[in-house]
């Protein structure tokens, strides 16, 4: 949100696969540091209700509505200032139109495709930023400058119980299979865990 996205307070901010873990956590960090819209994607309307608590100013129910209309209609016509996307392919060329000129757009996750066409002239047009983001090819000196801002922009919230992550439902280790048929189905807001006795 910050270290890549660049995230000033008073910009705008779509988070796509709003109801994962780590888009939750996207929301109430965008909200605390003064985002403003905080636009979140979902394909459950349902899931939406549940995510103004966290955050969230306008939902874009994807299952009905065109996310371009209703990120332009939230933010003037002028489109969003970051994304930040879990969900890759399905949603790229979308995301390229919803970004205002020189917005950008930090990937994270492909949970619905790793591959996407990208149209050059939107990149060029609007002078885009595409930022891909993974601590798989982080050195030890990246991952530890990365662990300390975290620190130091998030933990005082974290301490004060203003980020936090909802566990929607826990598995014991041997039902573990029965804990990913849940999660297939895709009804769960924030995390499954699975626990040990």
């Amino acid at each position: 949100m910050v270290t890549n996205g660049q995230l000033c307070a008073g910009e705008s901010v779509l988070i796509n696969g709003a109801s994962g873990g780590v888009a939750m956590a996207a929301i109430q960090i965008a909200s605390l540091l003064g985002a403003k819209p905080v636009i979140a994607q979902s394909r459950s309307a349902a899931k939406l209700d549940r995510l103004t608590q966290f955050g969230v100013d306008v939902g874009i129910d994807s299952s009905r509505q065109s996310q371009v209309d209703v990120v332009m209609a939230a933010t003037d016509k002028r489109g969003v200032d970051l994304i930040i996307d879990t969900v890759g392919g399905p949603v790229f060329e979308a995301n390229m139109q919803s970004l205002a000129i020189k917005g950008r757009l930090v990937n994270i996750a492909r949970l619905g495709s790793a591959t996407a066409q990208i149209d050059l002239g939107q990149l060029w047009l609007k002078r885009l930023k595409l930022i891909g983001v993974t601590f798989r090819t982080r050195t030890e000196e990246e991952r530890l400058e990365c662990i300390q801002a975290c620190a130091r922009d998030l933990l005082p919230h974290l301490g004060a119980g203003r980020i936090h992550l909802p566990i929607d439902r826990t598995f014991p280790m041997d039902a573990i299979g029965e804990a990913h048929a849940y999660m297939i189905l895709d009804q769960h807001i924030g995390k499954i865990v699975l626990t040990i006795d």
